[in-house]
């Protein structure tokens, strides 16, 4: 129910009010009716209700025209509304003691209503119902100037009915009128002054003397009423002492009458103290009143003695026996309440009578001997209570309270001896009352009021001790018990008795403080003692889900055993003692000489170091280890897990009892209690704490008494380097100042640091409370110790966000932590706001009312409505009502979730709107994720089944969105109902692929990898619901998907790598321990879909899973790892079972894990991976020792150990031998031969590489094999050696014959064989060798030292240039390397990738000790040193558009080159990065032709070989005696014999062929709706037009469809193969080149309908003028081109330089003039010159256009470029400025002539046909 809702509920009830008013007359029952919906109204109204609540109704009662105010005005006069009054009247009382202080605004208007009814209303009832709410009111708006004003209109109204004009008063209202006027005078001295005396006071003396002393009708309420006034007058009036007549005349009189006037003759002449005194006396007299049944007169004259004996010190010294004996009579009464009145009155009087005793008080010996004599009478009465054995323990507490009081007397008038003597006879008797027969756990159903006495107990040996000399060490003992029974006892006294106890351990405390040689043990013992008692009784959280996990409707037995739990005592009830303990500074009660300041600061500053110190040697001497709850057993088939409690239970659990209720004790008391003691204690109780951490890791509390240290420190500003180092501390002077402080600060940051380490690597496998303390500790920390490596903690800041969904605690620590750390200048937040600041965008979108299954209003109705049918006696408030509605919640409750995001709010916008926009996480990204689609194609269709029409939708684009409300929705509803209808789609696609598995269900594979991992995150879901629902769906899939028969099934890899993937997963451990129970499952089903363990299908499934944990057991990241082991784990039970699977993979498990559990030496032991590996090696020893038989003989099955590829051995040597082959066969050199071909036979024949791998093999395998290390159970377990079939071992086998044939064993043929001959058989060699290496996906098929010896040296040998190595590609020329940082390479992955095109590239995964995977290209015979150099001037360019405005706008599309990096090796090989999610522009587009269009293509009618028909005829045509010529030739003819109209109309035609919209097609398959289409194409444009800028200033061509990727993920265009740059495809090739960037039909048709003239053009237009405005900067980069020139332009330069003239060689003509000459063209561009020209200028640079025929093609291609002035602008641009060629352009004028160049058909129809200008 909404605050809203339940407001205008609340006005509805008043409402209803005034309508029954209305309706008075016509309504027979009316204030029946109202009076229950008064009732309801106070139901309505929580027993503790929130500040919203109370607001709400604040307003709902006391605002608008008919108000709760209004009701009773016009209700005033009707004496049928008197119930209804009178219950209005009752709540008020209610709602103003909830209220407090905000009740004041309507104080006065409440206040005027009130005094009305009492004026109008004639009703008793009603009168006497304002009363309690007047009196709260004046308590409340004591000091308001509001309410003095109206004092006088109270104080004469009342006056009035106490007066003369009381007679038709009754004695139920005049008594509270003078109650209520002694209130005034307490709340509102200075107003009441005038009335007080003798106005006031002569009232209450005559109505006193009227009821006590004269014989008229006994009205004990005006009695009551008038003393009850005189104890709040009393307050802050003081009455005369002097009598105000003179006593009468002592008459001697006959009658009883006679002596009964003349006593109120002489009462009446007494003082006004003393008659008070005397009608108290009387009011307290027992006689005629041992029998009433009502005790107001009494408790009022008690309370009266109580609050204000020292008033009548006097008198009492006079009357003590008789007043002594009406007190103690008091004391013994059944009623409760009179006998607590009694008990403060009993301490007060003699406390008055003691006072009486001082030795200030006592003068004359006349005075001294009077003193002695009472004080012999009230000792000789204690001491006879005392030495009663048979006396009630509560006499006899009376008496010891005497003894205490009286100690001071004692000294006065005895001596030494006899304080003694008093304090060895009380201290044996308090032994013998205090000790229980009962323990407080067994006794709590049973009233002892024994312990009620320990507090009195206390306070008398305290006030002895004080007066004694020294404490003897026999006395400490007794001291110590009864101290720490008392507080033992403290939660079973109600809240008076507690405050007394709270005094008496004080009292104690501070009397034993004088005697300095018994109070350090003492302190010591009762503290440690005291903490124990306290923290040994039941956790809170038990008792509280004791309490909560009962049903509506239980049993009588049920119920008292509730009850039972109810009043189960936990730690909680101890605070408010030891809070009052530590105020002793500030109580008032010891604010007197008695207790000077200084004592009791000595007293908080060594009773605080003892609680800390306890603290510590509690926690040291609690054994908090764990045991598992059942040991393991060889056969246990548990399912593997990462939680590190998970079956672990305390091997003392009342330790962890202790040890849990210390924590919360700490952590509710500590910060709040003069936490500036604390300080020094903050290094050794750190220190102690993460000892304990390294001790028992797995204890939540140890983390959360290191967030308790850290609140601290920040409450203390401990780290603030600015922080004033007082002497005194909170009022506190400080014994000692630490002159090092400041070296403990440093010592404590860094122990902090250091442990804020260890808990973040150990956190990453906790759960539950155990991680949520962790993290509770992470962002408690103070900035100054996260300062230098925040971003290390930026994944926990995450976690606890996510979690604080959940448990908003978390949240609300979090978001205080942020706020704390955005004000630190130490701490540069902003940087990561990115990271943090979507997180709580989850939060805003939450309902206050999130989670809630109950319809509140449904229940406050039902609950009301068996109320009303169950009310049958006098309604009065509802409390046991307002007790069951705390049950549900509160309905006007602020709602946690709706701090929470009070707090999330005023935190942004502390933070400033420019902030905010990281709120949404990453848009642009995030959008561009969003609009991609799973699957390209849609597959899930579905027939609506209406009445008339069937449409057919597709549930594909449903998907991504059903899948992001079932896990991320805000709203439970909507999250439940995504969750539904995820699994129907999931059905339906079974129940589909069911019908037609040959197709349709391979057709899901894209849809799976998505649907799986989202299905097993939701099984994990905190949501109970969402959790039952997917858990069992998932094992219901497995059972399903298992029945796949085809080996690596794309669905059911699809969900085998979901499993794996959570088993690796670092972030959530709940979903590792799931996908080990679901793998498990999986095999499991396998066996029993195959029909067995050893049959095919099995092995199938079961070999899957096997590859990929072979491939996580060695990565350097520790989860991964981890992951894979605990899949083994968790299958091992199921893969002992095949014969088959344990003679193929079981030595190679064995191998993998040992070196895992190598690895693991390094993990954090915490993260369990060495644990798990032991684990797992144990189970794999246990199957070899079942097994091993199979062991015994080689088998081929079983899985070896490969070596290198001599592949690229291979080649070099055969170029050496080429070399040495080519001399004459007369003159060669024999033996260099000879050792050539040795040196091929030793690296290309052996099966190992060199001695060092022999021996690390030799020695890994010795390790793993022998009998003292892994095994030792007597058998002969050692493995034979496998036989290395590697590729070079293939390769010898293969060929080693015909080799020996060819050259001869020793080499001897070497001086006849021929060269020719020796290339055709060698040429035949490497076929075979490319043969054999062709499938090889292996790393260890190419090297050893990438898996087996990398890892031997990297790991035992420790050699540092092994572990020095880097992954490549982290030296920038942007700023200087950080070395350190590095990321150095820890392995390799064992598969590769093998690309099937001309030089076979392989992808090769380079492992890194971040734990990290980085993908490589390896490519060789190229020199791709350009493409390096050609992706540093990209990174220039990004930072030239990142600087600048107009490419760098907020609301555009990021304007960058997406580089990736290129690391060139040698002048012939290299490492690519390699490019995830990407494709071949080419593949894109011809992937996305129809059937029909396919169908055309595969006939004969390619627009490829169409275009190459047309060059071929049109060349034929003008030549045709030609027989064969060259390309350049050829194409010169499309320049030569064919107009523009020609070539348009046949590259129009060609065009035809094909549909102008492929790309486009590609792109809305990618999209997975319109919105995401349009999302893709602007990446698409905007990418691949900053792209064009960047080529064409850089003269980047050859740009055929192939060199362009696509990146599936974004839709951005990306560049490779840049070998053909500055301009080297229009100078170099024999087909120039003349398009500047490529612009061509399927691109164009992307970008409509605008084309180029829309963003394309913009973005081009802006990242030009970015780049002409920092010319200087490019033009200096390229300089690298003329110092260090590449091989091929080397190569070139020669050739220029040879063709130019015959007389210039390349000494004259220098390497440096042409490398020049290239850079020259960027210079043009970059200085605006028409692309036209500058292509002109190239064309002459051709060498293949040299000759003298070609002259005329040069000539027309020169025009071609030119363009025609009436139609391209390039031309109209270049007749512009016709008189100079070379005039600088704008920039839009520049990017208007390339595009123009670029799209001109007469360049496109004349263009290479390998560009396909036609696509």
């Amino acid at each position: 129910m909404t605050d809203s809702s339940s407001a205008s509920n609340f006005d509805n009830y008043i409402a209803e009010l005034h309508e029954n008013l209305d309706r008075l007359r016509d309504m027979s029952d009316v204030d029946e009716q109202s009076s229950t919906i008064v009732a309801d109204l106070a139901q309505a109204y929580s027993e503790h209700p929130s500040p919203m609540q109370i607001a709400m109704c604040l307003s709902a009662l006391f605002c608008g025209q008919k108000n709760i105010l209004t009701f009773l005005r016009r209700s005033s006069s009707k004496t049928e509304l008197k119930k209804t009054k009178v219950e209005i009247l009752q709540f008020l009382k209610f709602f103003v003691e909830s209220a407090g202080v905000k009740i004041l605004p309507h104080v006065v208007e409440l206040k005027t209503v009130l005094l009305t009814i009492f004026n109008v209303d004639n009703a008793s009832d009603v009168r006497a119902a304002i009363f309690p709410v007047l009196s709260q009111l004046m308590e409340l708006s004591a000091g308001c100037s509001d309410m003095q004003n109206e004092v006088d209109k109270m104080a004469t109204t009342f006056l009035d009915q106490i007066g003369l004009q009381s007679s038709k008063t009754t004695a139920t209202i005049k008594g509270l009128c003078l109650a209520f006027l002694g209130l005034l005078c307490k709340f509102f001295p200075e107003h009441m002054r005038k009335y007080a005396d003798p106005l006031l006071l002569g009232q209450y003396l005559k109505y006193l003397h009227e009821q006590l002393v004269k014989d008229v009708k006994f009205e004990m309420l005006i009695a009551a009423g008038a003393i009850e006034g005189l104890v709040n007058y009393l307050v802050n009036f003081t009455p005369s002492s002097t009598p105000v007549h003179s006593q009468p005349p002592v008459v001697r009189s006959k009658t009883k009458e006679d002596d009964k006037r003349y006593n109120e003759e002489r009462i009446r002449c007494e003082s006004d103290l003393k008659r008070i005194y005397i009608y108290a006396a009387r009011a307290i007299q027992t006689q005629d009143q041992t029998n009433l049944n009502r005790y107001a007169l009494v408790k009022a004259g008690l309370e009266l003695f109580a609050q204000h004996s020292t008033l009548f010190t006097e008198y009492l010294y006079d009357d003590y026996p008789e007043i002594l004996r009406f007190i103690r009579a008091w004391n013994a009464h059944d009623n409760y309440d009179v006998k607590k009145v009694a008990q403060r009155a009993y301490d007060t009087f003699l406390l008055g009578v003691a006072n009486a005793l001082k030795e200030t008080n006592v003068k004359t010996p006349e005075e001294r001997r009077r003193a002695v004599q009472v004080f012999q009478y009230f000792i000789k009465e204690f001491r006879d209570k005392i030495d009663t054995p048979e006396l009630e323990i509560k006499d006899l507490a009376m008496g010891i309270r005497g003894y205490g009081i009286f100690a001071n007397a004692c000294k006065l008038y005895g001596t030494e001896e006899d304080v003694k003597f008093m304090f060895v006879g009380l201290i044996q008797r308090c032994e013998q009352i205090a000790m229980p027969t009962v323990t407080l756990s067994q006794a709590m159903d049973i009233f002892d009021e024994r312990f009620y006495g320990l507090p009195n107990l206390i306070d008398a040996l305290s006030a002895i001790i004080i007066e004694m000399t020294n404490i003897g060490e026999e006395f400490l003992g007794p001291l110590e018990r009864l101290t720490v029974m008392t507080i033992d006892y403290y939660p079973r006294y109600q809240p008076k008795p507690q405050a007394t106890t709270c005094s008496s351990v004080i009292k104690m405390i501070l009397a034993l403080q004088t005697k300095p040689n018994s109070y350090k043990p003492f302190i010591s013992r009762i503290v440690t003692q005291a903490l124990i008692r306290c923290c040994s009784h039941p956790l809170k959280s038990t008792v509280e889900q004791q309490l909560e996990n009962y049903e509506p409707d239980i049993s009588e037995d049920k119920f008292k055993s509730l009850l039972s739990i109810g009043k189960t005592i936990t730690y909680e009830n101890y605070l408010p003692l030891w809070k009052s303990i530590l105020s002793v500074t500030s109580l008032k009660e010891f604010d007197t000489s008695a207790y000077p300041i200084f004592d009791r600061q000595n007293m908080l500053v060594s009773l605080y170091d003892e609680i800390i110190d306890s603290i510590l040697h509690i926690i040291d001497r609690l054994d908090l280890s764990v045991e598992k709850e059942k040991p393991d057993d060889e056969n246990n088939d548990g399912t593997a897990t990462t939680d590190p409690v998970f079956g672990m239970r305390p091997v003392k659990p009342m330790d962890f009892q202790i040890f849990y209720n210390l924590v919360d004790f700490c952590q509710d008391l500590l910060p709040d209690q003069t936490p500036e003691l604390f300080q020094k204690w903050i290094f050794p109780f750190l220190y102690d704490i993460i000892a304990t951490s390294t001790k028992y890791p797995l204890v939540s509390g140890v983390y959360r008494f290191a967030t308790l240290i850290m609140n601290i420190c920040l409450k203390l500003d401990y780290f603030k380097s600015n922080r004033s180092i007082a002497t005194t501390r909170g009022g506190i002077e400080m014994m000692e100042i630490d002159t090092n402080e400041n070296e403990q600060i440093i010592a404590v940051c860094s122990l902090v640091r250091r442990f804020a380490h260890e808990v973040l690597s150990r956190q990453k496998q906790y759960r539950d409370d155990l991680l949520v303390s962790c993290l509770q500790f992470i962002i408690s920390l103070p900035s100054e110790c996260i300062d230098y490596d925040f971003a290390d903690y930026v994944p926990a800041i995450q976690l606890a966000l996510s979690i604080g969904l959940s448990y908003l605690p978390l949240a609300e620590q979090t978001i205080n932590s942020l706020e704390r750390w955005s004000q630190s200048t130490s701490l540069n937040l902003p940087n990561f706001y990115n990271q943090i600041l979507p997180y709580l965008d989850d939060f805003l979108r939450l309902s206050y009312d999130q989670g809630d299954d109950v319809n509140v209003r449904a229940i406050v109705s039902s609950l009301q409505e068996k109320t009303r049918l169950s009310s049958k006696t006098k309604r009065v408030l509802p409390t046991r009502m307002l007790k069951k509605t705390k049950q549900i919640k509160h309905l006007f409750e602020d709602s946690d979730i709706r701090r929470v995001q009070f707090r999330i709010l005023k935190y942004l916008g502390s933070l400033g709107s420019r902030i905010n926009h990281y709120l949404i996480d990453d848009t642009s990204n995030h959008l561009i994720k969003e609009a991609v689609a799973w699957d390209n194609e849609n597959h899930i269709t579905f027939a609506v089944p209406l009445d008339d029409i069937k449409p057919t939708i597709h549930l594909d684009i449903f998907l991504p969105r059903i899948v992001d409300l079932a896990l991320h929705s805000s709203d439970r509803q909507t999250k439940i109902t995504a969750c539904e209808l995820l699994q129907s789609i999931l059905l339906y696609m079974i129940g589909k692929s069911a019908n037609n598995r040959s197709s349709v269900a391979a057709s899901y594979e894209k849809l799976y990898e998505h649907l799986f991992p989202a299905v097993l995150e939701l099984s994990c879901d905190s949501d109970t619901f969402t959790k039952t629902l997917f858990t069992t769906f998932m094992i219901q899939m497995i059972h399903w998907f298992t029945k796949n028969q085809n080996y690596e099934n794309p669905e059911t890899m699809s969900m085998l790598d979901t499993f794996m993937n959570g088993m690796i997963s670092g972030r959530n451990a709940s979903i590792r321990d799931f996908s080990g129970i679901c793998l498990k499952e999986f095999l499991k089903w396998t066996v029993k879909h195959a029909g067995g363990y050893d049959k095919s299908a099995y092995l199938k499934n079961a070999t899957s899973i096997l590859k990929r944990i072979l491939s996580f057991s060695l990565h350097p990241n520790s989860f991964k790892r981890l992951g894979s082991i605990l899949a083994w784990n968790s299958i091992y039970t199921l893969y002992r079972e095949s014969e088959t699977l344990v003679d193929v993979y079981t030595l190679q498990l064995l191998y993998v894990f040992v070196e895992s559990l190598a690895i693991a030496q390094e993990d954090d032991p915490s993260l369990g991976t060495q644990q798990q590996a032991i684990g797992a090696l144990s189970h794999i020893e246990r199957i070899i020792k079942e097994k091993a038989n199979l062991f015994i003989k080689e088998t081929p099955k079983r899985h070896p150990l490969n070596q290198l590829n001599p592949q690229q051995e291979y080649e070099n040597w055969c170029k050496e031998l080429y070399q040495l082959l080519t001399n004459d066969r007369n003159i060669r050199d024999i033996n260099k031969l000879k050792n050539h071909l040795k040196k091929f036979k030793n690296i290309l024949f052996s099966d190992i590489i060199n001695n060092d791998e022999i021996n690390d093999e030799h020695s890994i395998i010795t390790t793993i094999t022998s009998q003292d290390s892994v095994f030792n159970d007597g058998k002969d377990q050692r493995l034979i050696k496998p036989q290395l079939t590697s590729i070079r071992f293939q390769f010898k086998n293969i060929i080693e014959k015909d080799l020996d044939n060819l050259f001869g064993k020793q080499g001897e043929l070497f001086s006849t064989v021929l060269l020719n001959d020796v290339k055709t058989i060698l040429t035949n060699f490497g076929t075979k060798l490319k043969s054999i290496s062709h499938d090889k996906t292996n790393i260890n098929d190419y090297s050893t030292w990438f898996s087996l010896t990398f890892r031997q040296h990297h790991r035992i040998l420790g050699t540092p240039s092994i572990r020095e190595i880097e992954i490549p590609g982290q030296y920038t020329s942007k700023k200087k390397p950080l070395i350190q940082h590095h990321i150095k390479i820890v392995g390799f992955d064992e598969k590769i990738l093998v690309l099937q095109s001309l030089r076979l590239p392989k992808r090769l995964t380079i492992r890194g000790h971040d734990e990290n995977d980085y993908r490589f290209l390896i490519k060789g015979g190229e020199d791709i040193r350009q493409d390096q150099r050609i992706q540093a001037l990209f990174s220039i360019m990004n930072d030239l558009y990142d600087n600048d405005p107009n490419c760098n706008q907020s609301n555009s599309a990021h304007i960058t080159v997406q580089t990736y990096k290129v690391i060139p090796m040698s002048t012939k090989l290299g490492m690519i990065e390699w490019l995830d999610n990407t494709r071949p522009l080419k593949e894109l587009i011809e992937t996305n032709y129809t059937q029909a269009e396919h169908d055309i293509i595969s006939q004969g009618q390619h627009p490829r070989k169409l275009y190459q028909d047309y060059v071929t005829n049109v060349f034929q045509k003008a030549k045709p005696t030609a027989k064969s010529t060259s390309n350049t030739i050829m194409y010169a003819e499309l320049f030569t014999s064919l107009t523009k109209a020609q070539v348009q109309d046949e590259f129009n035609k060609i065009q035809s062929i094909i549909p102008s919209d492929l790309l486009r097609r590609a792109y809305y398959k990618m999209a997975n709706s319109h919105e995401g289409f349009y999302t893709l194409r602007r990446q698409f444009i905007t990418s691949y037009a900053v792209l064009c800028t960047s080529h064409y200033i850089l003269g980047i061509g050859d740009r055929h469809q192939s060199n362009f990727l696509i990146d599936t993920s974004s839709g951005q265009v990306i560049g490779i193969d840049f070998g053909s740059a500055f301009n080297a495809a229009t100078i170099h090739l024999p087909v120039p080149e003349l398009i500047p960037i490529r612009l061509t039909r399927q691109l164009v048709q992307l970008m409509s309908p605008i084309g180029t003239n829309g963003l394309f053009r913009a973005t081009m237009i802006h990242t030009m003028n970015a780049l002409r405005e920092n010319s200087d900067l490019l033009l200096s980069t390229m300089d690298v081109f003329i110092k260090e020139p590449l091989m091929e332009w080397m190569e070139h330069a020669l050739k220029t330089s040879k063709q130019v003239s015959q007389s210039e060689s390349s000494t004259i003509r220098s390497d440096d003039t042409y490398a020049k000459d290239r850079i020259r063209s960027a210079r043009l561009k970059l200085n605006g010159i028409n692309p036209a020209v500058i292509t002109g200028s190239d064309l002459k640079l051709n060498n293949f256009l040299r000759p003298s025929s070609l002259k005329e093609a040069l000539h027309q291609m020169e025009k071609v470029v030119g363009g025609d002035q009436t139609q391209n602008k390039r031309a109209q641009i270049l007749m512009q400025y016709q008189s100079n060629r070379y005039q600088k352009l704008t920039v839009d004028e520049q990017i208007d002539c390339i595009i123009d160049q670029a799209t001109d058909v007469d360049i496109l129809g004349r263009s290479w046909a390998g560009l396909e200008t036609f696509m």
